[in-house]
C-alpha cells in the first residue's frame, strides 16, 4: 500500500522551550498550499484547524468541476498524479 502524499507544516526551528515560528504549509513538492483555517479558540490559543475528508467526499465535491479545475484542486491538495484515478 502506498503512503499518502505528506503535508508539511513548516517552522523556522525545531521544537523546544523556544519553539520555531510557523512559516507555511507545503505539499510534497515544496509548493505552498492553503490547508485548513487559522482559528482563535476561547482559551486564547490559536490553532491551524485541518479538516479530514474521505476519498468519497472529495470525489463528490469534484464531480461537477471541469477537468482543468479538478486537476487544479488536486494539485493544491498535493494528490500524487498516480493516485488521481481514485477521484475520477
Amino acid at each position: 500500500m502506498n503512503k499518502p502524499n505528506p503535508i508539511d507544516i513548516v517552522f523556522d526551528g525545531p521544537p523546544s522551550h523556544e519553539s520555531g515560528r510557523f512559516v507555511e504549509v507545503e505539499n510534497s513538492t515544496g509548493k505552498s498550499i492553503k490547508f485548513g483555517d487559522w482559528v482563535q479558540r476561547a482559551d486564547g490559543y490559536w490553532v491551524l484547524r485541518i479538516y479530514a475528508f474521505t476519498i468519497a467526499e472529495i470525489s463528490d465535491a469534484l464531480e461537477f468541476l471541469s477537468y482543468e479545475d479538478k486537476q487544479s484542486v488536486l494539485d493544491r491538495l498535493g494528490v500524487n498524479p498516480s493516485e488521481r484515478h481514485k477521484y475520477e
